[in-house]
Order: structure tokens, then sequence, then C-alpha cells
């Protein structure tokens, strides 16, 4: 019997240690499941953290940086360098690019995302549709043009006679010519002018922009390829949802394999409880800490706009997530004093 008892409590212990050191990471999976294989919840912290003001400024930033490295008179530079010295103005990105709209197209992406992970003949790419979009701003060129053009100093004399001549060579040269010109609004006198060229450049510009982002999946991977990928994802959700609750069962085992008593099982579950507390709340300081960034590791071959929003969204999964881990450390830690405080009463009244 006694060889027994310690056999069943050397194997409690390796149990012990397993449970201890697979429990936090299984609850913060659980949490990083409800975020990330939750249509809604995704959707819902994309808005929060991915479409919020200072990642969208960056994003805009970036999107334009191959638009304006000079100050060349050409549409596609010109276009660039008023866009971006405008369009750091909430209220202009607001006409451009609507919050609305953002939402929607985050919203169909999400949605071919999941529908792709359950899809039985996957592609290579996720599809998200970008020609509302395009059609937005082809509609509302004029008032975008408009809007943008007023929001910049008002042109010197010198400055707009400059204007004037770079205006007039690109009318003659169709487009073609080199004449650096300053960055500021057009008088009165040559601003007609000078809106059709721009409002011409902005829809010429949209041509640039595919009808669909493709957010590859696996670049160059065959159809086993893929169904691998997306099995292991699919293995992955179900993993994040279920595996805490196979370990909070096998950590109750083994607190009876253990203990053998009922003091005993309290005894070594409370202690059990509290390590996993100890190291939940340990590894929820280490997530805050490390895991910002992470996008940037992970997805290196998203355009460089794109990549931003998902790191900002990526960011506030951290933290989320982390947040999460914080608080559920307190629940084992809570009933592992409780456990022990109920086992010191049942060893006060001598009860085994």
């Amino acid at each position: 019997m006694n060889f027994l008892r310690d056999l069943f409590r050397g194997l409690a212990l390796l149990l012990a240690l397993f449970i201890v050191l697979s429990l936090p990471p299984a609850l913060l999976g659980y949490n990083l499941g409800q975020k990330l294989f939750k249509p809604e919840a995704l959707l819902a912290l994309t808005v929060e953290h991915g479409l919020r003001e200072p990642v969208l400024a960056a994003a805009w930033d970036a999107a334009l940086s191959d638009l304006s490295t000079d100050a060349i008179f050409n549409p596609q530079t010109w276009l660039g360098r008023w866009l971006r010295a405008a369009g750091q103005n909430a209220e202009l990105r607001e006409q451009i690019a609507p919050r609305a709209l953002l939402v929607e197209t985050a919203r169909q992406g999400i949605a071919n995302g999941f529908a792709w992970l359950d899809s039985p003949n996957p592609e290579p790419a996720i599809r998200v549709d970008l020609r509302p979009f395009k059609q937005h701003v082809a509609d509302g060129s004029d008032a975008i043009v408009n809007d943008a053009l007023t929001r910049l100093p008002p042109c010197t004399v010198e400055q707009a006679a400059e204007l004037g001549f770079a205006l007039l060579n690109d009318l003659l040269s169709g487009g073609n010519t080199a004449v650096a010109i300053p960055l500021c609004r057009p008088p009165d006198l040559i601003l007609p002018g000078f809106i059709s060229t721009t409002r011409l450049a902005l829809v010429e510009q949209l041509r640039f922009i595919p009808d669909d982002l493709l957010v590859q999946i696996r670049a160059g991977a065959g159809a086993a390829d893929l169904a691998r990928t997306q099995a292991l994802l699919r293995l992955a959700r179900f993993g994040m949802a279920w595996s805490w609750v196979g370990l909070a069962a096998l950590l109750l085992a083994t607190a009876v394999l253990g203990g053998q008593s009922i003091r005993g099982f309290l005894q070594w579950l409370g202690w059990l409880l509290l390590l996993i507390a100890t190291l939940a709340l340990l590894l929820a300081l280490a997530w805050l800490a490390l895991g910002r960034g992470l996008a940037w590791l992970l997805l290196p071959d998203l355009p460089a706009w794109l990549a931003i929003i998902v790191n900002g969204t990526v960011d506030g999964l951290v933290g989320e997530t982390g947040q999460a881990l914080l608080w559920q450390a307190a629940v084992p830690a809570l009933l592992g004093v409780g456990a022990l405080g109920t086992a010191f009463l049942f060893g006060g009244r001598g009860t085994r």
C-alpha cells in the first residue's frame, strides 16, 4: 500500500508540474482565441485599435510616402505632396476614406478570412474588395481637392507666379514637366485650372490601386500545403477554446491523486492554484511587455500602410488579452487561499 501511495504521489507531482506550466499559457490562448476566432470580436478589436486616429495618420503617411519624394509638378508626386501636407487633418482623411467605409472594408476582409478558414478548397490569398473606396474617391474628387487646397497656406506673390508658370508648363507638356513648385494654395486667378489638373491627377492615381487587395496566406503554396495550414488554424481554434477546460479537470484529478484525503486534496489544490496564479501573473506581465509589435515579425510582407493598421490591432490584442489574464490570475489565487484555509479548518478538527 505504501508503494502504491508513493507511486500515486510521484505521478501526481509530475502531473502537477505539467499543469502548473501549461494552464497559464492555456488561459492566455483562450483569451487570444476569443478575439481572433470570433468575427465580431476581431472586427471590434480592429476598429478600436487598428483604425484609431494615430494609427490612421501613420498609415496615411506610409501610403503616400512613395508619391511625395520630391517637389516636381507631376500628377503623382504633386498629388502625394499636397495630400501628405493637408491629409494630416482628420477631417480630410474622413472625406477621402470615411470611417464607415473603412469599417465595412475591414468587416468584409474579416468575413472573407473566416470563409477561407472554413472553405473546403482554400485559395492562396484572402481577397478584400477595394472598388467601393475607389468609387467613393472618384465620385467625391471635386470636394476632396477643394477641401485639401483650402487647408494649405495661401501663396505669396512670388509663389503664385511660380505656380502659374508650372501650371502652364504642365498643360503644354501633358504633365511631364519637371518644374519645382511651392506647396501653397493658388490665388483665385489660377485656382480653377489648378483644381481641374489636380482632380484629374487624383482620379488618374486610382488606376494604380488594384480592385482587390490580396493578403497572401502562403505564397506559392500548393493545395496540400494550404489545406495543412487551414487544418492547423482550425486545430488552434479548437485548442484555444477548450484546452484550459481539460487542464482544469486534470488539476482536480491530480489533487485527488496526490492528496488521498479530503484535507490532502484541499492542500494540493490550494498550493497548485497559488502556483498557477503566480505563473499567470508573470506570464501576463511578460506578454504585455514583450508582445507589442508582434505583427512586424509575423506579417513582414504586407504593404506598409496595412502593416501599420495590423500592428495597431495586434498591439490592442496584446493589451486586452494581457489585462484579461491579470484578472484571471486573481481567480486561482482566491480559490487557492480558500482551499488552504478550508484545509486548515479540517486539520484543526482532526478530520482526515
